[in-house]
């Protein structure tokens, strides 16, 4: 990839003979990194977090696995319920805090937490439906769908706090 940007900006040019690409001034790095740098950072922690899961069940068997990635699956489905009340911060919070006091910027956030949490027990409850009763949709292995029910409890906990999680997360995005 860099030696193809390094031809890209040494063979091809302009009609005013500068290079098509140049390397960014350090200021614009700066700019970039002060928005991206912390989403960037709050993904890699949630794709490392992931993938460590994932690497300790492997190690307990083919039969968690199993049901590990099919749990997975329904999180994530549902956890998408959750990343837009982030987004909503998000988009709606920064005109909430520059125009609005501060009695109204709390009770903004208050009502959001407050929503996200009653959605967060929605939606765990309303994921826990398809492991509890439609586990053999997913697997023709009893026993994988035995490991998924004996899951439900822990994927219902981690969606139940999925909600308010990254809504205070949106909330901190917003606020800078």
């Amino acid at each position: 990839l860099l030696y193809l940007l390094h031809i890209l900006r040494t063979q091809y040019r302009s009609k005013n003979d500068k290079p098509i690409i140049a390397w960014p001034q350090l200021s614009m790095i700066k700019e970039v990194l002060k928005f991206g740098g912390p989403t960037s950072l709050a993904m890699s922690g949630k794709v490392f977090t992931y993938s460590i899961m994932s690497y300790a069940v492997a190690g307990a068997g083919t039969i968690a696995l199993a049901a590990h990635q099919v749990l997975m699956e329904v999180f994530f489905f549902f956890a998408t319920i959750g990343d837009s009340i982030s987004s909503t911060a998000q988009a709606y919070l920064p005109a909430v805090f520059t125009t609005g006091e501060r009695k109204d910027r709390i009770e903004v956030m208050t009502r959001l937490l407050l929503i996200s949490t009653l959605l967060g027990v929605v939606n765990s409850i309303g994921a826990s439906i398809i492991p509890i009763f439609f586990a053999e949709a997913f697997t023709s292995s009893p026993e994988v769908a035995a490991a998924m029910r004996a899951m439900v409890p822990w994927m219902m906990g981690a969606l139940g706090f999925h909600c308010s999680v990254v809504a205070l997360e949106g909330m901190l995005f917003a606020a800078r």
